[in-house]
């Protein structure tokens, strides 16, 4: 298929009418044209579409709105992949937010690059909540990545990669038999299967933290080492998951008593006013 856009930016959702508006808002906003924006709903029932023809206008024909039944997330995610006609795909779920500016700065380094790296990815702007305040702080991603450094985690935030389509074309795209972690598989995949990497040392991306995939899932963090034979014997960094301090407190005080934790802890050290470079 020929790449008609630089970038194609999805955005998956379910019932997202209360957070929908500043993830669109944000795409819209920024100061380069050269992408098309897929909405990939998964038949909302509230009036996440209604807000999002609201703004069909402003795309001048490059949004693509589709609302059916799905199989959760990475289905949804799928989808977009199928649809998309961008050379870089980028997800920015609903209550994510793109950066200002962040298009024509990854279209730059593009530009630069003698080769084009199959995968761009930068830092996070993480958000911290309690009731209706918000902190945030930024989350530097592994300036490199390897199959050691993904023994542990991701060490980066999928809302912070530009993938190009050829890779999700040579590998196949996110695997459902994860209902968390499928980011992590797919990028494991790509590095065991060559991909080339850039770091740049800037945010990509805002970031909640209070979502499902905050939480920790130890055992399908296990099948995703063992399917990707990330270790000999014993996985040892299932044990480091189990008895990971934060995961051991949010198991005792809960959730929502967690996450008001992490808001107070980080709002002493408040990077609210952050400029993006």
């Amino acid at each position: 298929m020929k790449c008609e856009y630089t970038f194609s930016v999805i955005t998956v959702c379910y019932n997202a009418a209360g957070c929908i508006e500043k993830t669109i808002q944000s795409v819209k906003e920024q100061d380069c044209d050269d992408f098309e924006y897929l909405i990939i709903d998964g038949l909302s029932k509230d009036d996440t579409i209604e807000m999002v023809k609201k703004h069909e206008s402003s795309f001048e024909g490059r949004l693509i709105v589709v609302s059916e039944k799905d199989k959760g997330l990475y289905d949804a995610m799928n989808k977009g992949i199928s649809m998309a006609s961008g050379e870089y795909l980028i997800f920015i779920n609903a209550d994510d937010e793109l950066c200002p500016g962040i298009l024509t700065k990854i279209k730059r380094v593009i530009d630069n690059c003698e080769k084009n790296p199959d995968i761009i990815y930068g830092d996070s702007i993480n958000v911290y909540y309690d009731d209706n305040e918000q902190t945030t702080k930024i989350r530097h991603s592994y300036p490199e990545i390897t199959c050691k450094t993904l023994k542990s985690g991701m060490g980066v935030v999928h809302q912070s990669m530009f993938t190009r389509r050829t890779v999700f074309e040579g590998i196949g795209g996110f695997d459902l038999e994860y209902s968390i972690g499928a980011d992590w598989d797919f990028l494991i995949r790509s590095v065991k299967n060559g991909a080339t990497m850039k770091y740049i040392e800037t945010p990509i991306c805002k970031f909640p933290t209070d979502g499902v995939s905050s939480k920790n899932h130890a055992m399908q963090r296990h099948k995703i080492r063992k399917k990707n034979e990330l270790y000999v014997g014993i996985d040892f960094e299932m044990l480091r998951d189990v008895l990971n301090p934060a995961y051991i407190l949010q198991c005792i005080v809960g959730s929502h008593r967690y996450n008001q934790i992490r808001f107070y802890h980080n709002k002493r050290k408040s990077t609210t006013n952050v400029k993006v470079i």
